[in-house]
């Protein structure tokens, strides 16, 4: 294509270049123009296609090695973003594992403590009918003590009302002997 275009070129400057010298004279300024534009133009033209072939040609191999690049990526980035769900979806499963757990562990904590409690109760109850029991023995002695002690009084009133002072000087003389009496067997 190339060799075509230069060669219709160089054919036309030729044609121009053969024509009557007098009928140059005729061209006009204006005729020149457009001849020198259309030299400019297939210049441009040419230097266009020559060294802009190869400016696309690596501009499209960037953009074909950017395209690779960017569905790697996009490649990564699923592989990524399946991994983060999947985890997701774990960790999920991971919560309700440990709702779960820690749902278990407050009962039987509960559980504990209410056993513990029971435990305590019994201490305590234990410990107050304990306390009950040696009070009311403690009681029952002190009551004991006093019926003891208002017996004596009441004995001793009773006695001193019968014994008269010859029958209280035989009881003596009585004891005396049986002291006595003693005294030989040892």
């Amino acid at each position: 294509m190339r060799r075509a275009f230069l060669l219709a070129l160089i054919a036309c400057g030729a044609a121009f270049a053969s024509e009557e010298a007098g009928r140059r004279k005729e061209i006009s300024v204006d005729a020149w123009k457009a001849i020198n534009f259309a030299f400019l133009a297939a210049g441009i033209v040419y230097l266009a296609i020559k060294t802009g072939k190869p400016l696309m040609q690596q501009r499209r191999e960037d953009i074909l090695y950017d395209l690779k690049t960017a569905q790697e990526r996009a490649r990564v980035a699923e592989q990524k973003a399946a991994e983060v769900e999947k985890r997701l979806a774990g960790l999920e499963a991971e919560e309700a594992r440990m709702k779960e757990n820690s749902r278990a562990e407050m009962q039987a904590e509960a559980a504990r403590i209410e056993e513990e409690t029971k435990h305590l109760l019994a201490k305590v109850e234990h410990a107050a009918q304990t306390e009950i029991a040696a009070a009311g023995k403690e009681a029952v002695a002190k009551l004991r003590a006093e019926a003891a002690s208002l017996a004596l009084k009441l004995a001793e009133q009773k006695v001193a009302s019968r014994l008269d002072p010859a029958g209280q000087a035989a009881l003596v003389d009585r004891f005396v002997a049986s002291l006595r009496g003693q005294e030989g067997k040892n």
